[in-house]
Parts: C-alpha cells; sequence; structure tokens
C-alpha cells in the first residue's frame, strides 16, 4: 500500500496544490499520487472513491495556505468546524488510520496551532511540517520527496498497523463525515424561508406562504382604518426567518372600524337643476370644516355657476372632474354668500365674482385620488369625505330606499334613473354598510343620507370614474 494523498482548500491553494501535484507525479508517478480534481471521474462518488484512494494511500499531505484555518461558509460559520467538510474528514481519516500526514505550508502560512484545530485533527498542528516556498520551490519540493522517501524506508504508522484496521478507520471517518453531510443536506432542504408578505391582502399572503411550503396559522384583526381591509399588518415569524416545511405563519390583519361624519354635512336638494356634482363638492368640503372644527355651510351655487363658465356645456349639468377643479382653484364661498334655490341662477344684488372669489380663496380644497374602495376608510378616518360617482337605479325611489336610504344595485330589467354624484361619509362594521349623503334633500333616505352594502359596491359605484377624498386645510396667512 503505497500512494500519495494531496488534501487541500480549492478556495486556498489551488495553485498551490496544482504546482505539488505535478511535481509528486513527475517523482513518485501519476498512479501514485492522488488529488481530487484530478482523479475523480464524472459519475463516481465522491465519499465512496476518497475512502478508497487514502485506503490505498500511506501519506497524506495537507496542503495549508493563509485562509486554511479561517475559511467561512454563506452563513458565516468557519468551515473546519463542519462535521461535512472534506478536509476535515480526510485528514481526520488519515491520523485516525495511521497515514504519515505531513502538513505543507505554502504562500508564507503558519502551522496552525493546535488549540485552533478540531479535537479530531489537533495532533495535526504537533506534526513535522514542510514550509515550500515560492522563491525556493523546486528545491523546497525536492527536499519534501526526499523526506517522504526517508520516511518510508523507516516505516510508515501504516505498516505497523494491520490493513483491514487502517481501511476501517478511514472508512469510517468518511461515513461520519458522509453523513453529516447528508444530514446538513437533508435539514437544508426540509427548511423554508418565510417570504415577505407584509401589505399583502390576505389571499395574495395565503398563495405566498403556501408556495414556500409553510402553512397559515392564526389570523388575529387589528381594528384600523389606516390600511385597506384585510391586509397583512404584521406575521410571525418574521420575513426571512428560516422554519422547517410545513411550519405556520401566524398574520395581524386589519379589520375596518366605524367612522361617520355625517354629523358635519348638510344634505343638499339640488331639486329639478344638474347641479349634483357641485352638491357632492360642497359637502365633502364642509364634512372636512366640521371635523376640524370650523364648521361653515358652503354655496353649491357658486361650485356650480364657476363650472358652467368653465366648461362650456350648453345643456344643464356640469362635470364632476370640472366642479373639483373649482373647488380645488378656487374654493367655495360661504352658503350665505350665494344661497341656493332651485333654478334662480343670478347672483344676488350687489356681489360681484370678485367677491365671491375672495371669499371663496379661504376654502380651497385639496383632492386626493383614491386608488381603491379600500382606502376609502382610511380617508374618512383622517376627516374626508369621498366622492364617487353612482348609477342610480329605479329602485333608489321605492318606498324602502325612501323611507330608509338603503340602496341596491339595478336588477335584470330594472330602470336606471341615471348617474349621481354621491359623497361617501361613514361605515359601520357592524353592517357592513357605507353610508353616503345624497343630493335629493332631508326627506328621502336617513335625513338625506343613504346606504349599501359593501358587497353591492362594485355595481352601484361606478369607480372607473375615479374616487376622490376631499379636504379642506387651513387657509394660508
Amino acid at each position: 500500500m503505497s500512494g500519495i494523498f494531496v488534501s487541500y482548500r480549492r478556495d486556498d491553494t489551488a495553485g498551490h496544490a496544482g504546482r505539488l501535484f505535478d511535481h509528486l507525479s513527475s517523482t513518485f508517478g501519476a498512479d501514485d499520487v492522488f488529488m481530487d480534481v484530478d482523479d475523480i471521474r464524472r459519475g463516481e462518488d465522491f465519499a465512496e472513491t476518497l475512502a478508497e484512494r487514502l485506503k490505498q494511500s500511506d501519506v497524506l499531505l495537507a496542503v495549508i495556505g493563509r485562509q486554511w484555518l479561517t475559511l467561512t461558509d454563506a452563513g458565516g460559520m468557519r468551515r473546519l468546524d463542519k462535521a461535512d467538510d472534506w478536509v476535515r474528514a480526510e485528514i481526520s481519516a488519515a491520523l485516525s488510520g495511521g497515514l504519515l500526514v505531513i502538513p505543507v505550508l505554502v504562500g508564507g502560512a503558519a502551522l496552525p496551532k493546535a488549540a485552533d484545530l478540531p479535537n479530531d485533527i489537533r495532533a495535526l498542528g504537533e506534526r513535522q511540517m514542510a514550509d515550500v516556498r515560492d522563491g525556493s520551490w523546486s528545491d523546497d519540493i525536492t527536499r519534501l520527496c526526499m523526506d517522504i522517501k526517508r520516511r518510508r524506508a523507516r516505516g510508515s504508522w501504516a505498516e505497523r498497523l494491520r490493513e483491514h484496521r487502517v481501511s476501517a478507520a478511514i472508512t469510517l471517518s468518511l461515513v461520519v463525515a458522509a453523513g453529516g453531510f447528508s444530514a446538513y443536506t437533508y435539514a437544508r432542504s426540509s427548511r423554508a424561508a418565510v417570504p415577505p408578505v407584509g401589505g399583502l391582502t390576505l389571499p395574495l399572503a395565503t398563495d405566498a406562504i403556501t408556495a414556500a411550503g409553510l402553512n397559515v396559522g392564526e389570523i388575529s384583526k387589528r381594528a384600523t382604518n389606516d390600511y385597506p381591509p384585510d391586509s397583512v399588518l404584521a406575521q410571525n415569524p418574521a420575513t426571512a426567518t428560516e422554519v422547517r416545511k410545513g411550519a405556520s405563519v401566524a398574520l395581524t390583519v386589519a379589520a375596518p372600524k366605524s367612522v361617520d361624519l355625517a354629523r358635519y354635512v348638510t344634505v343638499k336638494d339640488v331639486g329639478s337643476e344638474g347641479t349634483v356634482a357641485a352638491a357632492a363638492c360642497a359637502m365633502a368640503m364642509e364634512a372636512s370644516l366640521g371635523a376640524q372644527g370650523r364648521p361653515v355651510r358652503l354655496s353649491m351655487r357658486y361650485i356650480y355657476e364657476k363650472a358652467k363658465r368653465h366648461d362650456e356645456l350648453a345643456a344643464e349639468g356640469t362635470l364632476l372632474e370640472t366642479a373639483l377643479y373649482v373647488a380645488r382653484q378656487f374654493g367655495a364661498p360661504p352658503e350665505t354668500r350665494w344661497p341656493y334655490r332651485p333654478l334662480h341662477r343670478r347672483m344676488p344684488a350687489g356681489v360681484t365674482w370678485a367677491d365671491l372669489d375672495s371669499d371663496a380663496a379661504e376654502y380651497k380644497a385639496s383632492v386626493t385620488q383614491v386608488p381603491t374602495l379600500g382606502g376609502v376608510l382610511g380617508a374618512l378616518d383622517k376627516g374626508m369625505a369621498v366622492i364617487v360617482t353612482a348609477e342610480a337605479a329605479g329602485s333608489w325611489g321605492s318606498d324602502l330606499s325612501t323611507k330608509t336610504g338603503v340602496v341596491k344595485p339595478a336588477g335584470a330589467g330594472e330602470p336606471v334613473l341615471g348617474r349621481t354624484a354621491i359623497t361617501i361619509v361613514g361605515y359601520d362594521t357592524a353592517t357592513r354598510r357605507y353610508k353616503f349623503a345624497n343630493n335629493w334633500g332631508p326627506d328621502w333616505g336617513d335625513n338625506g343620507f343613504g346606504y349599501f352594502d359593501s358587497t353591492d359596491a362594485n355595481a352601484v359605484l361606478l369607480l372607473q370614474s375615479g374616487l376622490w377624498a376631499v379636504a379642506v386645510p387651513p387657509a394660508e396667512r
């Protein structure tokens, strides 16, 4: 049994190990020198090949560079401390098997201290080493080869032990290493990182957690309107935590809370005029002012007439976009400056546009588009009513709606009264209904207010026209 086994780390001494292999092969013969890169063929079992070659060897050269002792894995653990580290397994098997083990220092490396080595290879730090320097490479290698021959002549430890005992020790060491590697690989494959699901809706979060091989655990709810209902606020374990596959991830999701701005709104009655957009704007602006503690009734007649001067529509009515533009660009004066009377469009005597514009400037609106219906509750919670276009079905004029204000989408064959602008002012968690200020006067519905179920929202509202949150910031001084 005669062979030289070259043990090295690719990240540390691959170049030096290759030069050493070439020199040893020319001195002892290529068949008697083993290095894994050149001698393990594709398809061969790595552990079995190493065990077999170690059994056929009587010398192991541990090639040690400057990083050999300190190299770490991706997780920051020193490789030498891992049970599945092949370099450690090779040296441990050679030491326990009685091979001649020679530390070969290259690149200016120092011999590791025994105290810095794992217990099973601690003896390496006490072995006579060979220092192979780049500046005297050929001479140092020649001396190493002569030392190997001389020590072989005296008889190696392997020659003083029975071959089956040596083989058993080597095989056992490598089996332990292979087992550790397999256990490590299995442990890695049986674990999963918790995906980030914060901000996702519950269905999307469930899909992401399931795709990671995990389960959704306990779902708790937190009452808040700062986030859309059923959006994930927190998760446990936290994002990127590694857990076993099949583990549960607990979620905290947003649950809506009731809010009502109706007490700050004076319901308008547009009569037979097409001033619904102006009425919706005036009511939304009043809600904002009331929530701030500075209640003021505003002139929807001013908003309407100002909008008509800008949209240049010949027909009755004005666009909601134009009414919002007026509210944002000019504001609205108090109702007392230009009171609303259906079909009476003349400006009060002695009042000019300049006068009204000056009074309106104190109440300019800030208008923000709400991306989805889920964001309406957040706007309401901040004291902002939300204007949206609705499709008024014939049933809105039925006895039920007239008395209760509860509206439903148009049924099959039911006539549609037309589109109207409404002002959403509240939400009730008990009934899961939105509350809105209609513009048909206080005799309709619940003192002029109506309700629609959250499940009917997509059918009642024309969401493609937009959701507009309205506030009236304090005037600049």
